[in-house]
């Protein structure tokens, strides 16, 4: 899911604390991320559109993951700019067949489209480790180990936790066409989901095609 929706985590101060940096030779273990969770994520992209003007945008959500059945649920307020507008959204994508519906709650509209971007769970082999930041303060604290991670389309670098949950943290896009830049960042995880029903597809979608 280091794709379309990327993930990261509890988001608490960023501090070295006077320690030094882990080096390449120090390599930590490659990962998974967890197959069920719920979290807050928060996306600020920017965008160069085709007849060369820019738009930016940024969105709060709540975000949950179901890897058994490839389901990905993101509901939350997107404020965009130049335009000043404010919309309430609703995405829910079925990573098995790609397909993504895409609800504006405001106009009660819904759009159709297909993701051909394969989600990558792991951290791969072919990834590079870049560094390590510790997350937190005083007795609370949590590693999270940065890697970077090469694709056709784009490069993420993404931090996940090294608790053993591999939690995202934080993730860096960079799309080449169309340009496009994307950071999010993820807090208030849990490893569970308390209600299924929020992957059901809306009747207003059914007659998408």
């Amino acid at each position: 899911m280091f794709s379309t929706f990327a993930i990261l985590a509890t988001i608490f101060m960023t501090s070295t604390h006077g320690n030094p940096m882990i080096s390449v030779s120090d390599e930590p273990a490659r990962c998974c991320i967890p197959k069920l969770f719920s979290t807050q994520i928060r996306i600020s992209s920017a965008m160069l559109l085709l007849d060369g003007k820019s738009m930016i945008s940024y969105s709060y959500n709540n975000f949950s993951y179901d890897a058994s059945r490839g389901l990905v649920r993101m509901r939350g307020v997107t404020f965009t700019e130049p335009d000043h507008t404010q919309i309430n959204m609703w995405t829910i994508e079925n990573q098995i067949n790609g397909e993504i519906y895409t609800i504006n709650m405001d106009s009660n509209t819904c759009y159709k489209s297909i993701n051909r971007v394969k989600p990558i769970l792991c951290i791969p082999d072919t990834a590079m480790y870049v560094h390590s930041f510790t997350f937190g303060d005083g007795d609370k604290k949590m590693i999270g180990d940065t890697w970077l991670i090469r694709m056709e389309d784009y490069v993420n670098y993404v931090t996940v936790s090294r608790d053993g949950r591999c939690v995202p943290l934080t993730g860096h896009y960079y799309f080449h066409n169309p340009h496009d830049v994307n950071t999010l960042i993820m807090s208030d995880f849990m490893p569970q989901i308390n209600d299924l029903s929020i992957f059901n597809v809306p009747d207003i979608c059914k007659t998408e095609v």
